[in-house]
């Protein structure tokens, strides 16, 4: 199977997502931290994918877990899947990045998402029995790493 094929498959089956925080600038932000939760897969087109998170978040400079609600959608192109967040809701997504398979059989952002003076780019690695998607921050006052670990 293509990898395009491979990963799409994968996707479909995703079920919890785990997920570690840290920022290696100021560790002692809300930013370190890890978190666990299921995902709700949707797929209103045979070319997208809807992922809704929810979960438990736990700061490491906070006392007790709090809750957390994610959306995100998959939109499978010809060469690229694109990754949008839904946090307005489905109707007004907010465009992350496309990702494309590298030699090395990962999938790379192609261009940084901006949020102000931040940069955020991924890296997403195929495993046995998970997706590992890593995400990279940089910015004036961040130097942060975000692994998602998605398992079906």
């Amino acid at each position: 199977m293509p990898p395009f094929d491979t990963l799409w498959l994968r996707l479909r089956q995703i079920q919890t997502c785990q997920f570690t925080s840290r920022s290696h600038s100021n560790p002692a932000t809300h930013w370190t931290g890890a978190g666990a939760g299921v995902v709700s897969v949707e797929s209103p087109t045979a070319d997208t994918l809807i992922f809704r998170e929810s979960g438990d978040w736990q700061p490491a400079t906070v006392a007790r877990s709090l809750r957390f609600r994610n959306t995100y959608r998959w939109t499978r192109h010809d060469t690229t899947i694109q990754l949008e967040h839904l946090r307005f809701g489905d109707q007004n997504p907010v465009y992350l990045f496309d990702l494309a398979p590298a030699p090395d059989g990962t999938w790379t952002s192609l261009t940084a998402h901006l949020c102000r003076q931040d940069h955020y780019t991924a890296q997403l690695v195929l495993e046995c029995h998970r997706l590992v998607l890593t995400w990279t921050v940089t910015g004036p006052e961040k130097q942060d790493e975000i692994k998602y670990i998605y398992s079906s």
